[in-house]
């Protein structure tokens, strides 16, 4: 049974909504840039807050900011009287019940509150993936809106997409550089059961007032060439003067793969484990060509979400032919790594 909305503090207070703010919601879809984005809003909160530009930073809430991108959507399931489906989430968080997670929620939306109630004015700029992962339903995403709508009259979402021939092998690096042992085939059956290209059409369809700003991970369309530059692009500002650090997340190469899923096959207290992953880093040091999907991979990929892109490219961008650039077939498979 959902819990008593008067009890949220941000409906509890209207005089919060100033036809002075506005507010840019970055929803992070996985393997987009999402962390390269929030780092460098943290990293630059205090020079942006001179340009009119406000976004959550240490600072604000410096207890938990690690759990604070998760805010906006533990509010919406809250408020839907719904848990957190992510398990995982769930017990970092300490959530057990309905209860549990309406605490969170509430000083969540108390911290908030008081954040936006100090600026009046400007743009607002709100960024977190778990809007994506843990809202999927309509009831859900316009739950979060409304959230949202009890501070800023103008709001609009952002998305960054990406060529699922290169997030997949994204993710793919990620799953075996965390400990996972898991072939390549059953990680494309994974990320099929969701369709983000659909899904993104679908918020914009659930929030015509808002309108959805869909940005495409091509260099040919960023705005400078690259991530940073066009996320400044759209925030109407420009990157000149804002600290940009090195981005050092590199994607794992293909016979560091192979090595590491023989490695984590032993598990995590086999000393030969810790030996494997040590030999790695000093042995794989100066070879550092980021891994690339198989053609025979690469086409059941883009077979999987081809009617979607489609769609996404007649709505968004009906000037380009096709969605993303063709990659080039790798020089190599992953027979070694992908038994």
């Amino acid at each position: 049974m959902p819990l008593d909305t008067a009890q949220h503090p941000g409906q509890a207070n209207q005089a919060t909504r100033d036809q002075g703010r506005r507010a840019l919601i970055h929803i992070g879809l996985p393997k987009t840039g999402t962390t390269t984005i929030q780092g460098f809003l943290a990293e630059n909160a205090h020079l942006l807050a001179a340009r009119g530009i406000h976004t959550q930073h240490p600072d604000t809430y410096p207890a938990w900011f690690r759990n604070a991108h998760a805010g906006p959507a533990i509010v919406a399931l809250t408020r839907a009287g719904r848990l957190i489906p992510n398990l995982v989430l769930r017990k970092k968080l300490g959530v057990t019940t309905l209860q549990d997670q309406a605490r969170f929620a509430n000083e969540f939306e108390t911290k908030f509150g008081a954040f936006v109630r100090d600026r009046p004015s400007g743009l607002f700029v709100i960024s977190g993936e778990p809007m994506y992962n843990l809202l999927d339903k309509p009831d859900l995403i316009r739950t979060l809106d409304g959230f949202f709508a009890e501070y800023f009259p103008q709001r609009s979402y952002l998305v960054y997409l990406r060529d699922p021939v290169d997030w997949v092998a994204s993710q793919y690096s990620q799953s075996i550089s965390s400990g996972q042992d898991i072939n390549l085939r059953t990680l494309i059956d994974q990320v099929a059961r969701r369709d983000q290209f659909a899904q993104i059409a679908a918020w914009d369809d659930l929030l015509p007032e808002c309108g959805m700003q869909v940005r495409l991970l091509e260099p040919d369309t960023l705005h400078g060439g690259g991530l940073l530059s066009d996320l400044c692009h759209v925030m109407g500002c420009n990157l000149d003067g804002l600290h940009v650090s090195r981005d050092r997340k590199l994607g794992l190469a293909r016979h560091e793969i192979a090595l590491l899923r023989y490695a984590n096959r032993l598990g995590k207290n086999d000393l030969g484990w810790r030996l494997l992953r040590q030999t790695r880093r000093f042995r794989f040091s100066g070879r550092r060509g980021s891994f690339k999907l198989p053609r025979h991979h690469r086409d059941a990929v883009r077979a999987m979400f081809a009617s979607s892109i489609e769609r996404i490219r007649a709505r968004y961008f009906p000037n380009r032919t096709s969605l993303f650039g063709d990659k080039s077939t790798p020089a190599h498979t992953l027979k070694d790594a992908t038994p």
